[in-house]
């Protein structure tokens, strides 16, 4: 290919830890060397499992505040500029 640097005769692995640490790429290969080494991915989750608290209601209008008012917002003014355009 025209403009890629890397040459072509680079293995799998060189090519993964060619791509930056947030690719997909780079993420199967952390996988794949989890996979080798044995280490389990749902250990953390199993380790500490979450906890049974229920969700107050002032915690739950305090998310759907977070969210909603934003979104109405945004509602709000995108509706105020599609009116310009039907005088």
């Amino acid at each position: 290919m025209k403009g890629d640097s890397r040459p072509a005769d680079i293995s799998q692995q060189q090519a993964g830890e060619l791509h930056e640490p947030g690719s997909n790429l780079g993420l199967v290969n952390r996988l794949n060397r989890n996979a080798e080494l044995d280490l389990d991915p749902l250990a953390d989750c199993r380790d500490n499992p979450p906890s049974n608290r229920a969700t107050t209601s002032l915690e739950l209008a305090l998310a759907w505040a977070f969210v909603g008012i934003p979104l109405l917002w945004g509602i709000y003014g995108t509706l105020v500029n599609a009116m310009k355009l039907f005088p």
